[in-house]
């Protein structure tokens, strides 16, 4: 029993170590590594397959995507 709360404390103090390491080591944001699909065909081209209505134009419908 003593050996099971011995690794419990430390297997925690090793979580909080790292749960308080800098944040400057977190990769960028890839938002800006896209490029537009402008000029790609629908991925969607059926009609839906629910009797849900968008809550705007084009909701359900994306633009063509380049993998």
């Amino acid at each position: 029993m003593k050996t099971l709360t011995t690794y419990s404390v430390i297997a925690s103090l090793m979580l909080s170590t790292l749960a308080c390491q800098d944040k400057s080591l977190v990769l960028p944001d890839r938002d800006n590594d896209e490029t537009p699909s402008a000029g790609l065909p629908p991925v969607e081209t059926e009609k839906p397959h629910t009797d849900y209505r968008p809550a705007f134009e084009g909701q359900t419908r994306v633009p063509g995507m380049k993998t």
